[in-house]
């Protein structure tokens, strides 16, 4: 769903597109996805906002409310760098995981530790 959205706000900005490829060229450069277009226009912002929310929960909460913020992230809002967000958090929404694995398949701790 995530073309159709930055198709749909192109739409509302780009006047008079001719066709898919005429939407997706900006200054003569043509884009492969729609959202590299609103990027190129500057219509999405940036993830600063996401990136101070999970800054400011990570070091007061558990990894079970950090995946449960993330999901809800992806599910209600749009992401501009989805990959960036989450190699930044992922250590943190991910802290409670030996546990879990532990707990859950009888893996011994020393070997849900090993990296």
């Amino acid at each position: 769903m995530g073309e159709k959205y930055y198709l749909r706000m192109l739409l509302t900005v780009v006047q008079g597109p001719r066709s898919f490829d005429n939407i997706r060229t900006v200054a003569g450069v043509q884009h492969t996805t729609f959202k590299a277009v609103c990027t190129a226009l500057s219509l999405l912002e940036d993830d600063h906002e996401w990136i101070d929310c999970f800054m400011e929960v990570v070091s007061h909460t558990t990894g079970t409310a950090l995946q449960t913020l993330f999901m809800t992230v992806l599910i209600y809002s749009v992401i501009i760098d989805l990959l960036a967000l989450w190699n930044r958090f992922r250590n943190g929404i991910c802290d409670d995981l030996p546990c879990h694995l532990q707990s859950q398949s009888g893996i011994p701790p020393d070997l849900t530790n090993a990296h």
